[in-house]
């Protein structure tokens, strides 16, 4: 099975036979750990995931267990700096030696220095300008991103379950009425939607003054 259960594996010699066989016994509680910033709750992670595990061949009980010690953690929305800073994702790809190709000609009308952009964030202007322009240390504010419940439910059934068992349904079209994400500048989807923007450019907080940024 998968780390919901805990496998112990004894071999025994039987007749100059190795015979392997394994023993199960829950591990701990059920936990689902929803990303940073997502606004779904228990009721809501509870429901995708019964209509996940109904579709499945996953024995009654087994389903019966998950459903009544299921855990949902919810973490502290991050700041919107966090989000856009992608300084680490561009270090890694550079150590691995990977392309790491110039994105400025996208970015035609922000200040530059010797031939390439070099933008503080207070200079910035053009589309998600009230997002970078703010101060890095305003908090996102939570959101229902559909791929946030999927994430989160199929990343526990693979730490709880067998892959294969996974069906292919979408419980949030279960959960009734769409909600409203709202158009804020800080909303998680917004956020969201300029940190991808911004992918072709590096975003670090700027040294000494780490409520701006600095695009580069």
């Amino acid at each position: 099975m998968s780390s919901f259960c805990s496998c112990q594996e004894q071999k025994i010699c039987q007749k100059g036979a190795k015979v392997s066989w394994h023993r199960y016994h829950p591990e701990s509680d059920p936990v689902v750990r929803l990303p940073p910033g997502s606004n779904w709750n228990k009721m809501d992670v509870k429901m995708v995931l019964r209509m996940t595990l109904k579709a499945s061949y996953i024995p009654l009980c087994v389903c019966d267990f998950l459903l009544e010690n299921l855990r949902v953690i919810k973490q502290v929305p991050p700041s919107v700096g966090k989000m856009l800073d992608n300084c680490r994702q561009w270090t890694s790809r550079i150590n691995d030696n990977l392309p790491t190709p110039c994105g400025c000609a996208a970015f035609q009308w922000l200040p530059k220095r010797h031939g390439h952009v070099y933008c503080p964030s207070w200079e910035y202007t053009g589309p998600y300008v009230d997002t970078i322009n703010a101060n890095t240390k305003t908090k996102v504010l939570p959101g229902w991103r559909v791929q946030d419940m999927d994430a989160a439910v199929a990343g526990a059934w693979l730490r709880w379950l067998p892959s294969s068992l996974l069906p292919g349904i979408r419980g949030l079209d279960l959960l009734g009425a769409p909600l409203s994400v709202g158009n804020s500048c800080f909303s998680l989807r917004e956020v969201s939607m300029c940190k991808k923007f911004l992918s072709p450019m590096v975003v670090t907080p700027i040294d000494k003054c780490n409520q701006c940024s600095l695009i580069w």
